[in-house]
């Protein structure tokens, strides 16, 4: 299983199609967004990913979460508070926007993979036995790069693509 992970699109559109169309042409299965979509309407590219499900965490800058919520639900999706845990063919999961839980996960002996965003800086580093990723930003406007992630739940290996 490929799973795809993003962070920090910020409204780009531009962006969140690239970043989609990267995902479609590697054959992910899931794709998960660590935070700050900012506008419901921005949630509609991932609609075309072709992916089993898109799974999401409120960020910081979230604040219209009704609307996002019935986004995430017309591209059947969800979308959670942070910090939020959950299984994907069994890999266990915790993602968070802000990384102010990864000590939690990092404690816990059910997490086999940590994800967060909001610094807008890639890290992919391996900590107590965990992968704990930051796939960076998808808007590209901080860091002065767009990146996304791509994690083989089989071998564990993570890939970098920028656009």
């Amino acid at each position: 299983m490929l799973i795809g992970i993003m962070s920090d699109s910020h409204d780009s559109m531009t962006q969140i199609k690239k970043a989609v169309e990267l995902f479609r042409k590697n054959n992910v299965d899931y794709i998960l967004h660590a935070g700050d979509f900012i506008a419901p309407f921005s949630i509609e590219p991932l609609k075309n990913s072709g992916v089993k499900e898109v799974i999401g965490v409120y960020g910081n800058n979230d604040g219209e979460k009704e609307g996002l919520e019935k986004s995430f639900l017309n591209i059947g999706g969800r979308v959670m508070r942070p910090p939020y845990k959950f299984a994907l063919d069994g890999l266990s999961c915790m993602m968070m926007h802000e990384p102010y839980f990864i000590t939690d996960a990092l404690d816990d002996p059910e997490v086999n993979v940590v994800i967060y965003g909001h610094t807008h800086k890639l890290s992919i580093e391996e900590r107590a036995g965990k992968m704990v990723i930051n796939p960076g930003e998808v808007l590209g406007y901080i860091s002065g790069r767009s990146t996304i992630c791509l994690l083989d739940n089989e071998t564990m290996e993570t890939r970098v693509l920028e656009f």
